[in-house]
């Protein structure tokens, strides 16, 4: 009986020990998450990319100006960015993409969209990535988890996603 019990504590304290810690994240003024551990940050062509990789997974944000929209693609609406076309673009950028899931999602008053798509990337096929994309004025921020392993860490995905904040 002691035994036992002493197995389960020592299985209760491994489980902590190997338990990620969780980092907030300003990715702008505007939005923040937290990621599984310390994301590496480069910026590329004036978007700002924040990564915590490991052999399983990556999860990622990109944030980035899309700046004052063409006066001539300008709607007769007065309208200018969509996301939806945002999310075309991407998905045609992506090598072999097959989109699996598209729906509207709220972050408060902010509409946005959830995707979840496979595409290859370099000799990785078949990668599912999990996307929430937000769309805040002329900035876009992309919220992604990469799974590479083939095991879904839903866990993970839900956390991270639930982390998102507006400011």
């Amino acid at each position: 009986m002691k035994q036992s019990i002493l197995l389960a504590l020592l299985i209760i304290l491994y489980q902590f020990s190997v338990a990620q810690t969780w980092t907030k994240i300003s990715v702008s003024d505007k939005l923040s998450v937290e990621f599984p551990g310390e994301p590496d940050f480069q910026e590329v062509d004036g978007m700002q990319i924040r990564q915590f990789i490991t052999p399983d997974y990556i999860v990622s944000s990109l944030a980035t100006d899309l700046g004052p929209f063409p006066e001539e693609e300008m709607g007769p609406d007065g309208s200018n960015w969509d996301i939806d076309e945002i999310i075309i673009g991407k998905l045609q950028a992506a090598k072999n993409h097959k989109l699996l899931k598209k729906k509207t999602i709220h972050l408060g008053s902010l509409e946005g969209r959830e995707i979840v798509y496979t595409k290859d990337f370099y000799d990785m096929t078949g990668i599912r990535v999990f996307d929430r994309l937000y769309l805040i004025g002329t900035e876009i921020y992309s919220l992604e988890v990469w799974v590479i392993s083939g095991k879904i860490p839903t866990k993970l995905i839900k956390k991270f996603f639930k982390s998102i904040v507006l400011k």
